[in-house]
């Protein structure tokens, strides 16, 4: 199974997907982490692309609109 980082990555080269602005929160929470950054995000702190339910529900926006196809290996 691919990674979000690798779908994203193709997405972005094929020009169908790009990078959201990113944002800082207001109020951090306790589980806010420096050490992750989302690329989806433009590189925000706070969680990594493979966490990012952005990401993950923008892909299956895209999939359930047709304008991408998953191909069965």
């Amino acid at each position: 199974m691919e990674t979000l980082t690798g779908i994203f990555q193709r997405l972005w080269a094929k020009g169908l997907l790009r990078p959201r602005k990113g944002w800082i929160r207001k109020h951090s929470s306790s589980n806010f982490d420096l050490s992750k950054n989302c690329a989806y995000h433009s590189n925000i702190q706070d969680h990594e692309i493979e966490e990012c339910p952005a990401l993950r529900n923008k892909i299956q926006n895209m999939i359930e609109k047709r304008k991408i196809i998953v191909q069965q290996e």
